[in-house]
C-alpha cells in the first residue's frame, strides 16, 4: 500500500532570481518531506503527481520546477515548470522516480521586487513488490 508524500513551503525569493532547494515547511502532516534534496528510500518508488506555485500578495510571474538528480543548473534534468502570473500555476501527471533517485526543486521570481512564494509538490511513496 502506498503512503502520502508531500513537500511544501513559503519562501522569499529575490527579484529576477532562481532559488534552488527551498526549505520545506514542517507542520506535522503525514508524509511531509523534512529537507531537500530528497532521496527516494530503498524499496520504494516515488510517484510524483503534481506541483504548484503562487506569489503571495502580488501579480508577479513566478515558477516552480522539480529537478531530477538534485540541485543542478542542467535544464535537461528539470520536469515541466508550474508558472503563475497573479494566480496559481500547477502541473499534474504521473512521474515515477526509482529507488535512490534524488529530487530537488527550484523557485523562480521573474519580477523586479522580492516576492514571497507559496509552493507545493505531492505524490505517493509506493513499495516495490514482487522481488
Amino acid at each position: 500500500m502506498s503512503s502520502p508524500w508531500l513537500c511544501y513551503g513559503t519562501t522569499n525569493v529575490l527579484a529576477y532570481s532562481t532559488l534552488l532547494m527551498p526549505i520545506p515547511s514542517l507542520n506535522g502532516l503525514i508524509g511531509e518531506v523534512a529537507a531537500l534534496p530528497y532521496q527516494v528510500p530503498a524499496g520504494s518508488w516515488l510517484q510524483l503527481q503534481g506541483w504548484g506555485v503562487s506569489s503571495v500578495g502580488s501579480g508577479a510571474t513566478v515558477g516552480m520546477f522539480p529537478i531530477i538528480g538534485g540541485a543542478t543548473s542542467d535544464v535537461r534534468k528539470r520536469l515541466p515548470a508550474a508558472v503563475a502570473y497573479g494566480g496559481v500555476g500547477t502541473v499534474s501527471g504521473s512521474f515515477i522516480l526509482n529507488t535512490g533517485s534524488v529530487l530537488a526543486f527550484g523557485l523562480v521570481n521573474n519580477q523586479d521586487t522580492q516576492s514571497l512564494l507559496s509552493w507545493y509538490a505531492y505524490g505517493n511513496l509506493v513499495p516495490i513488490t514482487g522481488k
